[in-house]
């Protein structure tokens, strides 16, 4: 199971507050400004945790 932040950029279909019993109450959004890179997207297949996820370093 993943918790995550009510980050109006997820990409994660979320169910709702009742069937997960999970109200999130912070948008990590706010922070991106302060990550370098947070604003560009990934590429398609890449995966979620970045390229340190890949098989090579598994």
């Amino acid at each position: 199971m993943y918790a995550v932040s009510a980050d109006a950029r997820h990409f994660w279909q979320l169910p709702t507050e009742a069937e997960l019993d999970h109200n999130p109450v912070d948008d990590a959004g706010t922070h991106a400004g302060h990550i370098p890179g947070a604003d560009t997207t990934a590429p398609h297949g890449t995966p979620q945790d970045g390229p340190y996820a890949t098989p090579e370093f598994t």
